[in-house]
């Protein structure tokens, strides 16, 4: 069987405690262990390093993006827009890969 490069993009991965993330989580671990190479890029709170890894067969790179107060809707949106834009930013990663969940 072929060996695929996946990347996975999502704002959540544990240690964050968010369904999405579980999810993510549990994707990853399936793809890598039937064989792929999988990438997470995710975001990251302060407590968090820049690149860290996760478990033995998932690479995890978390990359800073803004956090706004969610009480206000200005604040809301702009949390909305600023992880993809932060994506964005890592063009050259995103390009490396054919596989994009």
């Amino acid at each position: 069987m072929k060996k695929n490069n996946i990347l996975l993009i999502t704002q959540y991965f544990p240690p964050d405690f968010f369904a999405t993330g579980k999810v993510m989580e549990e994707l990853a671990e399936d793809l890598a262990i039937a064989g792929n190479d999988v990438l997470v890029l995710t975001g990251r709170t302060l407590s968090h390093q820049r690149k860290s890894r996760y478990k033995e067969k998932v690479r995890v790179k978390r990359i800073y993006y803004l956090h706004f107060s969610k009480d206000r809707k200005i604040g809301r949106i702009l949390n909305f827009l600023s992880f993809p834009f932060f994506i964005f930013l890592h063009l050259p990663t995103l390009l490396r890969y054919k596989n994009y969940v």
